[in-house]
Formats: structure tokens, sequence, C-alpha cells
């Protein structure tokens, strides 16, 4: 028996979780309060029969729905049954798949039921339903003994103003106790356009020129220029010995630009049946609530990471912020924030976002071979296993955290920014019986020379001694007491670089540094100038971007975890 929610039931994609509840508290019949001792989950016997008969009031309404919507639109449910055929390449039948998986596939009035076997060993049951311009599915995988793993209910949908909806809820579980839950939404939006007039590299790709009774060479060109915007929202729950430990979201919102040749043959040196992407803009924001073993509080973590980029030299840009805040039986005890900011150069390039084909989990050739601008035909191209893969919206991403792609704060810290400008700030806070007692604010940053050049011949000079560094850097440290919620020290260090040109020597690469300390009574301040860059000066030249690189280095591992479980 299974515990699929249905469809009437599923959520829209703006409820949202209350603090340390279950989206889907209700069902289970728990509180959606905050996180405690008794906040377990677990299924009854009058619950899973309760769950069962919802479940097969909705099949049986649904099946009526569909078979007589097809019925009034086609004649007959021939249509329903060419749905699972075209859309999913599904036909009456048993198939072996390439993993030695034995696949029944049965289409009766419009109702999909398949089962799968390894062996002789039940896998996996679906089932499926035509719902108006789309279909849902349910499935249940079955662990070794037999038993329910895991539970998934997808629904496949075609809105107007060229937007395809993919929303999936998936349970795991262990025995009848939910262990982890999802629910998940994404859609995607297509606009497309043909490549402009390609003269003679169209005539020749396509074997044929436009005649005057022809269509003219941009209404037969094979190449289109798409604009696909993407959306994906996720709340993911995880619990242990029946208590919420882990709450997440995740909003991810891009858009990408890219170049596809729908045909079969190069043109204009695209291969065939292929897509580059031009430019992106990617946005990612992840909100993480973390509890102990008897529910309370134990950290809060906001992610923002937000990239735009293109195929041009430079120009690129990045963009991050991280927030976390620590709690000790349930009281704040630390808070720490900062951003970074990194800019593109020719020689340095950002680190890779994933693709669109990638977030999708498509092949270049299934993309190209959709309609233009056919977001339905580039979800089906996704199939039965891809509708119900729930790993697939999230490995791309969880490759990249794996390659360390965007911990950027990090790679400062061990390697420098070299030629890129950026800037970094890092702020702790700490705290005792609620009120702050001491604080630390660093920052670093590298701003382009405006005299960097090459090397050169001077009079005085060597053939190396004018070279300057691409970029200048600064770097500021404060460390702050508190008391009775006021300040009671404060010392502040600021450093930066600056180039002293001498045109009858070498230039020569000089560090300004700024000393202040304020106290109840007594203000003091000291500048130096000297010698060499500031990295031979400061010795925490990079502690704004190794204490960021550390906690974004855990919050990615986290989410790493959290996007983990996929079977």
């Amino acid at each position: 028996m299974g515990y699929a929610i249905d469809s009437t039931s599923l959520p829209t994609a703006t409820q949202t979780t209350g603090t340390g509840g279950s989206r889907y508290a209700g069902q289970y019949g728990r509180s959606g309060a905050a996180a405690s001792s008794a906040d377990t989950v677990s299924i009854s016997s009058a619950a899973k029969e309760k769950l069962a008969a919802l479940r097969a009031s909705s099949s049986v309404s649904a099946s009526s729905s569909s078979a007589s919507s097809a019925a009034s639109a086609d004649g007959d449910t021939d249509a329903t049954k060419s749905l699972w055929e075209s859309r999913l390449g599904l036909t009456n039948g048993t198939t072996t798949l390439a993993d030695g998986t034995r696949r029944v596939v049965s289409i009766e009035d419009g109702h999909l039921e398949v089962q799968e076997y390894l062996g002789s060993r039940l896998t996996r049951t679906i089932t499926g339903d035509v719902a108006g311009s789309g279909f849902v599915l349910d499935a249940e995988i079955y662990d070794e003994d037999g038993r329910v793993s895991q539970v998934v209910h997808t629904e496949v949908s075609h809105l107007e103003e060229k937007t395809a909806v993919m929303k999936r809820n998936i349970q795991w579980m262990d025995g009848d106790t939910l262990t982890r839950e999802m629910y998940e939404s994404m859609s995607l939006t297509s606009e497309t356009d043909p490549v402009p007039d390609l003269g003679g590299l169209l005539t020749s790709a396509m074997g044929e020129a436009a005649t005057e009774d022809g269509p003219g060479l941009a209404a037969i060109s094979p190449m289109s220029l798409d604009e696909n915007i993407l959306s994906y929202s996720a709340s993911i729950q995880e619990y242990a010995g029946g208590v919420l430990r882990m709450d997440t979201s995740i909003e991810r919102n891009s858009k990408y630009s890219n170049e596809t040749n729908h045909s079969d043959h190069e043109v204009a040196g695209r291969p065939g049946k292929s897509t580059t992407e031009l430019a992106h803009s990617t946005g990612l924001i992840v909100n993480t609530r973390e509890y102990d073993a008897s529910g309370q509080l134990i950290r809060t973590v906001n992610f923002e990471d937000d990239q735009k980029d293109s195929n041009a030299p430079e120009g690129g840009v990045l963009r991050q912020s991280l927030n976390v805040s620590w709690y000790s039986h349930g009281e704040l005890v630390k808070q720490s924030s900062g951003s970074l900011t990194l800019k593109e150069t020719k020689e340095s390039k950002l680190d890779e976002r994933p693709s669109l084909l990638d977030m999708l989990g498509v092949e270049q050739d299934d993309y190209a071979a959709a309609t233009r601008g056919d977001e339905q035909g580039i979800m089906d191209a996704m199939g039965l296993d891809g509708a119900l893969d729930v790993g697939r919206f999230n490995r791309a991403e969880r490759r990249g955290i794996a390659k360390g792609k965007y911990n950027a704060a990090e790679k400062i810290a061990d390697y420098g920014a070299r030629d890129q400008p950026y800037s970094i700030t890092w702020r702790n806070e700490i705290f005792a019986d609620g009120e702050m007692v001491a604080s630390q604010e660093d920052s670093e940053s590298a701003v382009p020379n405006p005299f960097a050049r090459g090397p050169g011949f001077r009079v005085g000079g060597g053939l190396t001694e004018d070279l300057q560094p691409p970029t200048l850097r600064r770097t500021s440290h404060t460390d702050t007491s508190y008391e009775d919620g006021r300040v009671r020290r404060q010392g502040t260090v600021t450093s930066r670089e600056f180039v002293e040109e001498d045109e009858d020597g070498p230039d020569r690469l000089k560090t300004v540094t700024t000393g202040e300390l304020t106290g109840d009574t007594e203000r003091r301040s000291a500048t130096r100038v000297l010698d060499g860059g500031l990295g031979a000066h400061d010795a925490e030249a990079h502690k704004a971007a190794r204490s960021m690189g550390l906690e974004m280095d855990l919050a990615l591992h986290d989410l790493y975890e959290t996007l983990g479980p996929t079977v």
C-alpha cells in the first residue's frame, strides 16, 4: 500500500512551511508548530486506510474526468492512449530495459499501469492518468523486503504563456516511518526566434536556394535564438528518530539565451542537432533551519548566489551573500554575515554555473529536436524515468558544489584573485544573555590599477621593473567590545596599496596603513607608508575571504548532503 498524496492535496508553489513544521504535517496528524520532542512522524493503520481511500477516490475521479475530456475532444479514448506513447514512449506490452529491468505496461481507457521487475522481485509500480493538457503519475519504489521505501507523485501540465510545469511530492519511508519528504516545482517558459538571414551559408547547408514560390531564407532557417526561463522551488524536510532535524527551502530562477541548430547537418559552424549557450543569468537562494535531537534550533543559514555571464571575453559578475546564526539551547550565541562580488576578466573567468540542459538533464539532440519554442516537448524529452527521477533538477548543482565551483571566497583565500576585481566583507557578532558583547568585521578588495602597463624600456629602468600589478588591494579590520549595549572599545586598521611612479626609475608598489583606537576617554591614531605590497604588511590580508569561505564550506556541504538522496 502506498502513501502518495493525491493531487487535490498538493500544495501550491506559494505555500510556505511553518517554523520547524512539516509542509504535510496535517496529513500525518502532526502539529505545524515549531519542532519539539513531540514532533515525531509515523503513520497509523487508520491513517493508512484513510490515505488509501482518498487515493482510490482521487484516482477514480481523475480517470473518469480525463477519459471524459478525451472522449469529448476526440470522440474516443484512443487520444489518451496515444498521449502515453507520443509523450512518454509507452505502449502496451513487456520490454526489457538496459539495466535488466523488465517493464510491463498496460494502458486502458487512458489509464496507465506499469510494473517493473528485477528478476522476480517487484521494484516499482506506476499508475498514471491524463489530466487536462498534462498527466499525473504515482509511483511506489520497493526495497528488497518488498516494503515501500519511496513514494513519488508527479504532475505535468502545460500552461498558457508558453510555460510547462512539473510538480512533485516525494516521501522516503523506513517501514511505516517517514524519514524525509520533498515538494518541488519546476516551470519552463520558452520563446524562440529564427536566426536572421544566413545568406549563402544557409543555402549551402540546405542544398537548395529559396525560389520565388518557396519560403525566404529566414523562414526555412534551421537555426533559432532561444530564450528560456527556468524557475524551480523545493521544500525539503529531514527526520531522525521521528524528529525534524533539517528544514531546507530552495529557490532558483535562471534565464538562458541559446543558439540552436535544429537540422541534422552543420549550419554556420554549428553542428547538427546542437545548441550553444550565449548568455545566462542564474539566481539561487537557499534557507536552512537545523535542529538538535530534542527539537531545539541549532543553526539557520541563508545563502544567495547570483551570476550573470556570457560567451563574451569579459564582463561576467558573481555576487554572493551568506548569513549564519548559531544557537545554544535555543538562545542566539553567534551571528555571522557577509557578501562577495567578483568580476570576470579576459584572463580569469568565473566558475561555471549549470546550463539549461544540465538543470533539465536533457541531451543536446533531444533539446534541438523539440519544436522551436516547444517547452512541453523539451520536458517530454525526459521520458517516464525523468518524470519520476527525484534528483534530476538538483544533480548538476550538486556536482558543481562537489567541484568547488560555488565557494569563491575559499579560492581567493587560498590562491588570491589574480587580476580579478573583487570585494569581500565578513562580520561576526558574539552574544551573551541575549546581548551583543563583541563584534569583528573584516573586509578586503582589489580594484583595477589605472596605471597598469606591460614591460617596456625606459631610461633608468629595466625591461621588467616597469611591470605594475593589474589590481590594487585594500583591507580593513575592526574589533569592537560592548557593554550594556554600548561600544566600550574599538580598534580599526586599514591598509591600501598604491603605485609611486618614477619617470627616471622603476615604479614602486607601496602600502599606506592607518590604525585607530577609541575607548571611553581616549582616541589614538597613526599612519605609516611602507615599501612593498599589502601582503607583506598585513598578516590577515585574506581574513575576510577565509572566514566567509569556512562558513560557506559548511553551508554548501549541508546543501550537498540534503540534495543527495535520489533513490
